[in-house]
């Protein structure tokens, strides 16, 4: 049975430094679910409420196939695309997908009271090279807890915070950190790769007040682009009469994002790209996007600069990597074109030998899916919701 998608009881509040937009989702999964975004730094409230929502919260309501009623309202601009081209594009990409029907109140674009020009920027290459590209213009990074940082990682997200902290002063931007659970309670509803750039403009939405006009550093060139979140087609789409949403960096291979920040000492004093951070640790240095970083600086001969990765990589790691999906596939690629023009006979070597293992699977990985993920499926809700209240999952 379909199941619609309530988002009720939204609500903006500030007190002393927090502003919190806050909703309670019912997707008919049992108890709502308390939805948050917050921040200390925001100066204004967002007018029209239910845009962080309407973003958020339309791919998981297109994977249950009901409707998605927003109790607040919407910005017009953002209604009309949300119920036509966006949903075109989601049902093209993915044919498990389902056309639904938005129920809000439709109102007027409101402007922004500030005019700042705001960067995601998670320390990662991509955010670097485009806040590198516009740092004339931008005038606010973003940096969201909840994301890439887990809301369990609290001191992996005060060191991350730090370090950016530092950057942002230092590059002279006003920094905007930003709380919320939203992908806690997504991860259980939609695969994050694809639903990722709703995530980014809702919290878009959230910081509209003080901002009009959000750059979003891309991952993919041109050359390799594929259905994604974030996405140069998508990423646009989420924009208002007021508020515009950027995706940028295409024209660019990470080789070449490398190259671009490589006499930019703060970025090489604080690059952040590890997802696996055991121990909370900054960058591990051994998961597969240390080591694609890594490769990336060695590439242009700065990886000694940078003080936040290992100087030395390990080949064997590279050459037992998985590489599942086409994302991965282009990154090993222009890395390995790199090492061949560099003349790094070892590197290409290694990543040679991953290349041609392509869409083979480690046995974690095979267990995983074919065992692991159909077990959770098959599994009744009611032992679902002991499992989650035992391992703490929201």
């Amino acid at each position: 049975m379909n199941k619609s998608i309530y988002v009720k009881d939204i609500k903006v509040s500030q007190d002393g430094n927090e502003t919190c937009l806050t909703a309670m989702v019912d997707d008919g999964s049992g108890s709502p679910h308390h939805i948050y975004f917050k921040s200390n730094e925001l100066v204004n409230l967002p007018v029209n409420i239910g845009d962080a929502y309407l973003c958020s919260m339309l791919m998981p309501s297109m994977k249950q196939g009901g409707k998605l009623i927003i109790g607040a309202p919407v910005s017009k601009t953002l209604f009309d695309v949300s119920s036509t081209i966006i949903q075109d594009i989601y049902l093209r990409w993915d044919k498990s997908l389902k056309r639904v029907e938005i129920e809000a109140q439709v109102s007027d674009d409101f402007p922004s009271i500030g005019a700042g020009k705001a960067s995601f920027f998670s320390g990662g290459l991509d955010s670097l090279y485009t806040l590198y590209k516009h740092k004339a213009e931008v005038t606010h990074t973003v940096f969201v807890w909840g994301f890439d940082i887990s809301l369990k990682e609290r001191d992996l997200w005060n060191r991350s915070k730090e370090y950016l902290d530092d950057a942002a002063k230092r590059y002279e931007k006003i920094p905007l950190y930003i709380e919320t659970n939203l992908k806690a309670w997504s991860d259980r509803r939609v695969d994050w790769g694809m639903y990722h750039g709703g995530a980014l403009a809702a919290i878009g939405y959230f910081i509209s007040a003080d901002i009009d006009k959000v750059y979003i550093g891309s991952s993919h060139t041109y050359e390799h682009l594929f259905p994604w979140g974030s996405h140069p087609l998508l990423d646009p789409l989420w924009s208002s009469n007021t508020l515009s949403f950027i995706h940028d960096g295409c024209e660019a291979t990470r080789i070449v994002k490398a190259e671009a920040i490589s006499e930019d000492q703060i970025a090489l004093d604080i690059i952040r790209v590890c997802y696996k951070n055991p121990d909370s640790t900054y960058n591990c240095g051994k998961c597969i996007k240390c080591q694609r970083t890594m490769m990336n600086l060695q590439a242009v001969g700065v990886l000694d600069k940078c003080k936040t990765l290992p100087h030395e990589l390990d080949y064997k790691e590279i050459a037992s990597s998985e590489i599942l999906n086409e994302s991965a596939l282009s990154f090993f690629e222009e890395n390995r074109d790199a090492a061949e023009k560099n003349h790094q006979e070892k590197l290409l070597a290694a990543l040679n030998k991953a290349i041609s293992r392509k869409g083979k699977r480690h046995l974690n990985t095979i267990l995983r899916t074919n065992v692991v993920i159909p077990m959770w499926d098959n599994m009744p809700s009611g032992l679902k919701s002991i499992i989650r209240v035992v391992f703490k999952r929201v």
